[in-house]
């Protein structure tokens, strides 16, 4: 199994007063994640701080981009994406569970918050 792996993405909300930088985040955040998942492996994985506080905006707005892939994604949850909404809030527009496993014949892989 190939895993391609990435953490600390730390996707940000744009305040109002700064809304002239946009165009570049979503530049550079949407060509990171295309290159991430034009990445030949079985399983995409961020490893924690997928936002930069977990708000709803933030979240929302970075699995648009994640959901235009329909890759299998695996979004291990970090401190900084829990700062904005509760756990259970989070999870929700995420569609992510908090905890699970994936077993095969050579390995388990564990995913904890």
């Amino acid at each position: 199994m190939k895993i391609a792996v990435f953490g600390d993405l730390h996707y940000p909300t744009i305040k109002e007063s700064y809304n002239e930088i946009e165009p570049e985040r979503s530049i550079f955040f949407s060509g990171y994640l295309e290159s991430f998942f034009n990445l030949e492996v079985d399983l995409y994985v961020s490893i924690g701080d997928l936002t930069n506080y977990g708000v709803e905006d933030e979240l929302k707005e970075i699995y648009d981009i994640i959901h235009k892939f329909n890759k299998p994604f695996i979004h291990v949850i970090g401190n900084h994406d829990c700062y904005g909404l509760p756990k259970s809030e989070m999870l929700k527009i995420t569609n992510q569970k908090r905890y699970h496993a994936i077993h095969n014949e050579d390995a388990s892989l564990i995913f904890l918050d």
